[in-house]
């Protein structure tokens, strides 16, 4: 199998602060890991490297077989366009409405702009906010935009998800809902990597852990299966799933 990413005897320095020291993973195409450490430990350094927003001290970092130091800044945006990014602070546009925020990356592509539209309300629907469309986004819950800013990532069906502590601010029944809809993108081949603290919520699902400890990186493969996503969400309400085709498409 491909691998999708790739960091080879990576060192990371901040004024003279090692963060990083001999990283070395690579990870297959078609795959769900949680990237996990406590507070502070890197993990927003170690994505930042993954999307071309910083680059290592030494050593190499490929993703979707393109080396992020062999990038030029005028790359950068064209590379991005492969990628789905899902960060903390959601970083929607306030004055937008859902609708928009979430059509926003077709609009960039130049997609007819009805097309574009009706693209992002059954994003919105997927994600289980119907009926908010038109709500002024600063109105949402924490929650609410956290699901409008995964839409908008994967509205142009990106290779790749790098979600940056998405659950941070909302409470567990919702984090278990966005993470079911990053797995529902996993199982339609999309691969995907969301960082958290909280090891409990990766404990939760059957997936490996890219875990930092002590400046290095190791992976944990997923122990014995206890309460998997899907398990934990069958209490919860099932609107918002979708089928997926094969691919990767989401038809509601």
């Amino acid at each position: 199998m491909n691998q999708i990413i790739s960091l080879e005897q990576v060192h990371l320095k901040f004024h003279r602060v090692e963060v990083f020291f001999n990283v070395n993973f690579s990870l297959p195409e078609k795959s769900f890991y949680f990237l996990t450490g406590p507070s502070g430990s890197g993990k927003t350094s170690l994505l930042k490297m993954l999307y071309g927003a910083l680059l290592p001290s030494t050593g190499i970092v490929s993703v979707l077989g393109k080396s992020m130091r062999a990038l030029n800044k005028s790359d950068i945006p064209a590379f991005r366009r492969n990628l789905g990014l899902v960060f903390q602070d959601e970083q929607l546009i306030k004055h937008f409405t859902p609708l928009q925020n979430v059509a926003l990356p077709l609009i960039i592509r130049e997609v007819n702009e009805k097309e574009a539209l009706t693209k992002a309300n059954e994003m919105l629907e997927w994600v289980g906010l119907t009926g908010f469309t038109d709500t002024p986004t600063h109105l949402l819950s924490a929650g609410q935009r956290q699901r409008v800013a995964i839409a908008r990532a994967v509205i142009a069906n990106p290779k790749l998800i790098l979600a940056d502590e998405p659950t941070a601010n909302v409470d567990r029944e919702n984090a278990l809902r966005m993470l079911h809809l990053f797995e529902e993108l996993y199982k339609s081949g999309v691969t995907v990597v969301v960082a958290s603290h909280d090891r409990s919520l990766a404990a939760a699902f059957p997936y490996p852990e890219i875990a930092i400890r002590d400046k290095a990186v190791e992976i944990i493969q997923p122990g014995r299966r206890r309460n998997t996503g899907i398990d934990a969400l069958d209490e919860l309400d099932h609107s918002s799933r979708a089928v997926l085709s094969s691919k990767g498409e989401i038809h509601l």
